[in-house]
């Protein structure tokens, strides 16, 4: 099942986000507080805020997806180095992660913990959350227990997540030409190829090949 206590459309999002970082600003100013406490200060307030309308927690029997906290880095960079996924996906410093998770109101930073060993499994980058063309983007997903189905069950509460809450057309991502594993799952999980853009990503010092795929709504909503 999938939890959502209520949604708030995009335009809404960044509406409410310009009023309250302005008046946070000049209240900061106001109290003289210094600045270097300012970033660590509103992204807590707006977690407060708009967490419950973004970024929900999904779950179901088998893992549930939340937020990625700076205590789960170590965790995050070890995954994305594995070398078993670091052919597949470009790597990020500590720095471009912390930005994603705290400053990129665009996208979603989550991780992915199993019900079962209560331990992150796996985490995934969700980009376009202010798209005006209601499409989405799975930008990057990677996994350290691999082989149990929780890529699967991730995709599973991605899509209903996507169509369903947020009122998306086009759920997309792309995946390196060689990496058929991962493309064979995204087929079976209804996304279907789009192109292939020849040597357009360079990962570990290669320039990689991508297919593009996506699902649309109408065929989540067909079972597709």
């Amino acid at each position: 099942m999938v939890y959502k206590k209520y949604k708030l459309e995009p335009y809404v999002i960044y509406i409410l986000y310009t009023v309250f970082t302005n008046l946070f600003f000049v209240l900061l100013l106001l109290l003289n507080i210094k600045l270097v406490t300012i970033p660590l200060i509103w992204n807590r307030i707006y977690d407060l805020i708009f967490a419950i309308g973004v970024s929900d927690m999904l779950e179901n029997d088998m893992i549930f997806i939340r937020k990625t906290t700076e205590e789960d880095l170590p965790y995050i960079l070890r995954t994305e180095s594995d070398s078993e996924n670091s052919p597949f996906i470009q790597q990020w410093t500590v720095d471009e992660h912390i930005d994603a998770i705290v400053q990129d109101q665009n996208l979603l930073h989550l991780t992915v913990i199993s019900k079962d060993l209560e331990v992150p499994v796996g985490y995934l980058l969700v980009n376009g959350l202010l798209n005006e063309n209601n499409s989405i983007e799975l930008k990057r997903t990677a996994f350290s227990h691999k082989g149990r189905g929780y890529g699967r069950q991730m995709l599973l509460l991605l899509k209903s997540w996507a169509f369903t809450q947020q009122n998306a057309n086009r759920l997309w991502l792309d995946v390196v030409e060689h990496n058929k594993r991962a493309k064979d799952l995204y087929k079976s999980a209804g996304f279907h190829v789009e192109g292939l853009q020849r040597e357009a990503v360079k990962i570990m010092g290669r320039y990689e090949s991508i297919y593009l795929m996506s699902i649309l709504k109408e065929e989540y909503d067909n079972g597709l």
